[in-house]
């Protein structure tokens, strides 16, 4: 698969977040694969219980679907073993345009099929799947509308989308190498329309900001001193793992969603 500079840059980016796992976030997030911010309540006691949280409440709703799953952007797959957990009887595939993070998937997890492919053009056949989901990785799409105009043709009528999804109102100026190049939403009522242009219909959009990035950045940084506290880490590392909470803290993020919608 050819990649643009955009998308080099991306997989370098992530690969090599994920390669250096001690300096980096997933070393709070630990060892399940699970690298999304989270949805942080009363009941998460941790980053990584947080990150498993929003998976489940993103398939929450899905609850009463079966048949075939694809998981679109499945990083290194500890997102896709949870839907996996969850829907233990259908067959899951999963995708990600790193071939690098694809290997760690399967040696993660032999139940499901992983491919590298590309989000906005699925080479999966039309109607193939009840059910579609992507966890935090439609804003490295390269366009969120053929992203869901592939979501829609490769479901299967009366198929069930479930997508948790970050909108920024103007350009991020940090984490270039992932973030560049965003389409903006001033708030959540352009986003649902572009869902109903794609053709899907019951679309409920939940926003999710609160608990996900406020919740994020007070429970890391939480995390990032026990761990110094505790001589886990070493104090270069919190020194930049503290840096890159605050680019979190200072993304211009207008809305963190997780939105569900039908294929009629």
């Amino acid at each position: 698969m050819q990649l643009n500079q955009i998308d080099r840059r991306l997989v370098t980016s992530y690969d090599r977040m994920f390669s250096h796992h001690d300096a980096s976030l997933t070393g709070l997030q630990g060892d399940e694969g699970l690298a999304n911010l989270g949805y942080h309540d009363p009941s998460t006691t941790s980053l990584a219980g947080a990150c498993a949280n929003l998976v489940c409440r993103m398939i929450s709703r899905l609850d009463g679907t079966t048949g075939p799953l694809l998981d679109v952007g499945c990083g290194v797959g500890g997102t896709t073993a949870l839907i996996a957990d969850h829907f233990p009887d259908v067959p899951v595939h999963a995708i990600n345009i790193s071939a690098s993070q694809i290997d760690l998937c399967r040696q993660r997890e032999p139940r499901v099929s992983f491919e590298v492919m590309r989000a906005e053009a699925l080479s999966y056949s039309d109607a193939q799947f009840n059910i579609v989901t992507s966890v935090e990785a439609a804003m490295h799409f390269r366009g969120r509308r053929e992203f869901l105009q592939e979501a829609f043709r490769v479901l299967r009528p009366g198929g069930r989308l479930a997508v948790a999804d970050m909108l920024f109102h103007s350009q991020p100026v940090a984490f270039p190498a992932v973030l560049s190049e965003q389409e903006l939403y001033s708030d959540i009522a352009p986003y649902h329309r572009l869902w109903a242009d794609c053709g899907l219909v019951d679309i409920q959009i939940e926003d999710v900001t609160a608990p996900v990035v406020r919740g994020f950045v007070e429970r890391a940084r939480a995390a990032c001193l026990t761990a110094l506290l505790l001589k886990q880490i070493k104090p270069s590392h919190f020194a930049n793992r503290l840096r890159m909470i605050e680019l979190i803290e200072q993304l211009p993020v207008s809305a963190y969603v997780i939105a569900w919608a039908r294929k009629p």
